[in-house]
């Protein structure tokens, strides 16, 4: 069986210059997200190893890891953050302590405006919008791809009324946003023993 091929040089080089031009505007494109990802942070929140759980009234440590989260196309150092840790307004905050560059402390608690509510249209990460905040701020640290994340503690005092509330840790460093990461706050009475 023989078959006729009209290919000609023309149309081999015409091929050859499409694909080394795909290549070539992959690479660049790759190369600009790498050169433009801005840092990102995850967070982690518990109270001694275990879920944030308080009772009404009740003064104890919670402890936050934040740690730097990556991309596929990179994972970018950030530096000089600061870490806006946020609480309910039924909250009261006593003071946010950090190790790195140094100890350091923060007890000047200031008051925040609350985040919005998530769109109708992320069902899967649905959020209700909260009502004022109290916040503190942990200032000058350092996150590297290299590095284990820093081990913020914080001091809080449940409200008086029980329920479910949402905390969040926003980060800003000298790269850009590096975005809000919420967690919940329960507080609940003491169960009696039986």
């Amino acid at each position: 069986m023989q078959y006729d091929s009209d290919v000609s040089v023309f149309d081999v080089i015409s091929l050859v210059v499409q694909f080394v031009t795909a290549s070539a505007a992959l690479t660049l494109a790759f190369i600009g997200l790498r050169i433009s990802a801005k840092p990102g942070i995850r967070v982690q929140v518990d109270r001694d190893g275990g879920p944030v759980v308080f009772t009404p009234g009740e003064e104890a440590a919670i402890s936050i890891y934040v740690e730097l989260r990556g991309f596929f196309y990179g994972k970018p150092t950030a530096t000089d953050l600061k870490l806006t840790v946020n609480v309910a307004e039924a909250w009261d905050f006593k003071r946010l302590y950090w190790t790195a560059p140094g100890p350091s402390v923060s007890d000047q608690m200031g008051h925040g405006k609350g985040l919005k509510p998530r769109p109708w249209w992320a069902l899967w990460h649905r959020r209700p919008g909260t009502g004022p905040s109290k916040y503190l701020v942990a200032e000058r640290l350092w996150l590297t791809r290299d590095e284990q994340g820093e081990t913020l503690e914080a001091t809080l005092v449940a409200p008086d009324k029980p329920g479910t509330y949402l905390g969040w840790v926003h980060g800003l460093a000298n790269e850009g946003d590096c975005g809000v990461q919420v967690f919940k706050l329960t507080c609940q009475n003491k169960i009696a023993a039986a």
